[in-house]
């Protein structure tokens, strides 16, 4: 007897949202089951512009996928189109010439390093520091 399982995929890029679900027979074959595809509303050039009304589109055809196939999502799988993000990464020293270091060394690598980070990524406008 074969055992189906449905899974759903959410493929979200610039133009649309689309939502996939898979349906396999024990892990040996699969087929798409069902597919909508609709323009993204609250996404503009790369950024969310209003998350609310994006998040209630994207539950609601979550809701509605699961009405059409009479069955729960435990588990969604969520595809993001590549936004172009990139990664920077630095280290940095000071010299302590044998003396212990201290909360003012480290505050000074930080702040240097961010200014290089600034100087050399001027066109982002979006930077996050770990």
């Amino acid at each position: 007897m074969s055992e189906k399982n449905f899974n759903l995929y959410v493929e979200i890029n610039n133009s649309n949202l689309i939502f996939y679900v898979e349906e396999t027979y024990n892990q040996n074959s699969s087929k798409i089951k069902y597919k909508l595809d609709i323009p993204t509303i609250g996404l503009e050039r790369n950024k969310i512009l209003n998350f609310d009304e994006l998040f209630d589109i994207i539950k609601k055809n979550i809701y509605l996928s699961e009405q059409n196939l009479k069955c729960t999502f435990k588990e969604i799988v969520l595809i993001l189109d590549n936004f172009d993000i990139s990664f920077v990464t630095l280290s940095g020293y000071k010299k302590l010439n044998g003396s212990q270091i201290l909360r003012e060394n480290i505050t000074y690598i930080l702040n240097t390093l961010k200014f290089y980070v600034d100087k050399n990524e001027e066109k982002k406008n979006n930077l996050t520091y770990f």
